[in-house]
């Protein structure tokens, strides 16, 4: 075929129509619903926020005394390990609290019990 000759109108596919809906039912999931944030994932948020400030504040003071305890006054070492600690258990308790707050709800209920039995056909023999 030469350039600017066009195909035999044989080897044209057939037109397809425009895409209508298939009988009108679309996705199988339901409406979303909205979520609205509730007092208490607000109350768990405000927490956390605390904790995180009350860490940041053991961080510093872990930093301070340490310097302190370098520095001579031996008796500081006691508050920079405690001041450590705390900050460990104040980041526990942020994460903790935030994760608890974003998730906005009640933990999980437990996994209702399986009434089939494990293991298919072959662990039934």
């Amino acid at each position: 075929m030469s350039a600017g000759v066009s195909p035999p109108s044989r080897l044209k596919p057939p037109s397809i129509g425009h895409n209508v809906p298939v009988g009108g039912h679309g996705k199988r999931a339901g409406a979303r619903q909205k979520r609205a944030l509730s007092p208490r994932a607000i109350a768990f948020a405000g927490a956390g926020v605390a904790a995180l400030v009350v860490w940041a504040y053991l961080v510093w003071a872990a930093i301070h005394f340490g310097s302190q305890a370098r520095g001579g006054d031996h008796g500081d070492w006691w508050l920079a390990g405690l001041a450590t600690v705390g900050a460990i258990v104040a980041l526990f308790a942020c994460l903790v609290l935030l994760t608890r707050s974003f998730r906005g709800q009640e933990p999980a209920e437990p996994a209702a019990e399986a009434t089939h039995s494990r293991g298919g056909k072959r662990a039934a023999r």
